[in-house]
C-alpha cells in the first residue's frame, strides 16, 4: 500500500505499548533514521527514538518545551502528566539547524509548536505513523506481521515501536530502570517491565544511553 494508505488500524492495539514484539535493532533503528532525505522526518524518526516519545506527545510538543541548554524536553503525557526527559548530544545539530532554518520553510506563521503543519497547527499522530511506515520501507525493514479480518496488513514498525526500541536498548547500556520509567511516564514500574522484562542497574541516560 502507499503512503497515504495507511491507517492506525494497520498496527496491532496490543503491541502499542511494547507488549508481543521484539524491538528493532539498533542497526535498524539507524538506518531508519537514516532513510528520509528531509531533516523534519529524520528529526521527528530521531525523537521518536532518543527521547522515547510517544506519537501524540510528538505532534503537541512545543518550541517553548524543548530546552536546548540544558537538553531536556518537557512532554505532556497520558493524564495531562509533565515529565522532563534528556536528551542525546546527538541531537543538538539537527534541532539546532531545524528550529533556526529548516522549520522556516514548512510554516509561515508563528506557530508554537515543534513540528508544525502547513497550516501552523500540529502534525497529526496519524501523520506521524505514515512518515515512520514510510521510512520503514523505504530502508527495507518494514513487515507485515498479520492481517486484520478485513483483509488489511498489520505492521511491524509503527511509532511505539520505536519507544519499545528506546526503552530496552536503555537496558542493554545498563540504565537504572526507575529512570526508564521516568523518562517513559509510566505511572507503574510494571508497564516499564512489559519493555524490558528485566531490572538494570547503576549510571546515567547521560552516561550510558548509547542508542544507535
Amino acid at each position: 500500500p502507499g503512503i497515504c494508505d495507511i491507517d492506525i488500524e494497520d498496527y496491532p492495539r496490543e503491541t502499542w505499548e511494547g507488549k508481543g514484539q521484539d524491538p528493532l535493532t539498533r542497526g535498524e533503528v539507524r538506518r531508519l533514521i537514516e532513510a528520509p532525505c528531509n531533516l523534519r522526518d529524520s528529526l521527528a524518526l530521531a525523537m521518536l527514538y532518543f527521547i522515547g516519545l510517544r506519537a501524540r506527545e510528538l505532534a503537541l510538543l512545543l518550541i517553548e518545551n524543548v530546552d536546548t541548554e540544558r537538553r531536556i524536553v518537557s512532554v505532556i503525557g497520558k493524564g495531562n502528566k509533565m515529565r522532563e526527559i534528556p536528551y542525546s548530544p546527538k541531537l543538538d545539530r539537527p534541532i539546532h539547524q531545524w528550529l533556526h532554518k529548516e522549520r522556516k520553510s514548512y510554516v509561515s506563521s508563528k506557530s508554537p509548536y515543534f513540528f508544525p503543519s502547513k497550516h501552523g497547527k500540529h502534525l497529526r499522530p496519524a501523520t506521524i505513523h505514515r512518515i515512520v511506515h514510510k521510512y520503514a520501507v523505504k530502508s527495507g525493514i518494514q513487515k507485515v506481521v498479520g492481517k486484520r479480518g478485513n483483509g488489511r496488513a498489520i505492521y511491524r514498525v509503527h511509532p511505539h515501536i520505536l519507544r519499545h526500541s528506546y526503552a530496552t536498548h536503555a537496558v542493554e547500556d545498563d540504565i537504572p530502570l526507575r529512570e526508564i520509567q521516568k523518562m517513559m511516564g509510566h505511572s507503574s514500574i510494571n508497564s516499564t517491565l512489559i519493555y524490558t522484562g528485566e531490572t538494570a542497574a547503576f549510571n546515567s541516560y547521560y552516561e550510558k544511553f548509547r542508542g544507535v
